[in-house]
């Protein structure tokens, strides 16, 4: 009976996440076979083996995903009219990019990286819709370097002040009675969360944001007493679940365009005379808005 009871708030918050997702997660995001495991939890089904059996099997698999859409790719580039051998080098070097970016790591990738991953898949989805390759590569770079300013690059005087924050939440924890692996935790969600209102993250593309879906899945089923080997079952098929819903190639995310719109912002500053550095905060604000817009839009 208690890993019934114990895992019920664990799914109410999933559910409620869903619903006010956090930043990088979208609530279409999440499969619907959560809310069919929300009605057989209240009468007696066990969370982790639910989702591990309602989200069905846990494939296809990262990889299989990546090949996927390097196939996917190449055949829009070719009904684009480009060279068919072009058109093979593009879908496998974006098998590979894929694999490399969402395949083999386990924590989320760091801001640079982020903004390269946009940036190649605006230069997919540019040649998948007919541009040039070579135009489409160098669209893709200008999308990396302004994403890389309006997002990577955070104030110094606004770190120190996260990084204060933390080591003050790390002490009063452990002079509260406790575990310093408890504290370090609670402290480090801390600075993650400050430093990302010292510059917003980067827009997650649709694989990352199932990704940290899982993520959290997995780790808040272990801290509400489930078992490890099953909540990373259950994990896996959320993910494969879903990542089903997943097609980059299709256009850009409401969050991609408002990092469009906050870089293009900042450019006209500066163009005008503005500080680059006081255009990369007013940039950031108006980034912040049109991100809120797009969370009330879904």
């Amino acid at each position: 009976m208690r890993s019934r009871t114990f895992l019920l708030p664990l799914l109410a918050t999933l559910l409620v996440a869903s619903v006010f997702p956090p930043p990088g997660v979208h609530a279409t995001d999440v499969p619907a076979c959560l809310a069919d495991c929300d009605r057989r939890v209240s009468e007696g089904a066990d969370l982790a083996e639910c989702v591990a059996a309602t989200c069905g099997p846990d494939t296809p698999t990262c990889d299989d995903r990546c090949a996927q859409r390097g196939a996917t790719l190449a055949a829009r580039c070719l009904a684009a009219g480009h060279d068919a051998d072009r058109c093979a080098r593009l879908g496998r070097d974006a098998a590979a990019r894929c694999v490399a970016a969402h395949c083999e790591r386990d924590e989320p990738p760091p801001c640079d990286e982020r903004c390269a991953t946009l940036g190649r898949h605006h230069m997919e989805r540019c040649i998948a819709a007919g541009g040039d390759e070579d135009t489409c590569a160098t669209e893709g770079r200008t999308v990396v370097a302004r994403c890389r300013a309006l997002h990577c690059e955070r104030p110094p005087r606004c770190e120190a002040r996260c990084e204060r924050k933390a080591e003050g939440i790390l002490r009063r924890c452990l002079n509260a009675g406790g575990t310093p692996e408890r504290c370090a935790a609670r402290a480090r969600d801390a600075l993650e969360r400050c430093l990302d209102r010292c510059a917003p993250p980067p827009p997650a593309v649709c694989d990352d944001r199932c990704a940290a879906l899982a993520r959290r899945f997995h780790d808040r089923c272990v801290d509400a007493g489930g078992s490890p080997d099953r909540c990373a079952l259950a994990a896996r098929r959320l993910l494969a679940r879903c990542l089903e819903r997943c097609d980059d190639l299709t256009g850009p995310t409401c969050t991609e365009r408002c990092t469009a719109e906050a870089a293009d912002h900042r450019d006209a500053l500066v163009a005008s005379g503005r500080s680059p550095a006081r255009a990369v905060l007013d940039a950031r604000r108006v980034q912040r808005r049109c991100v809120t817009l797009c969370e009330r839009e879904r």
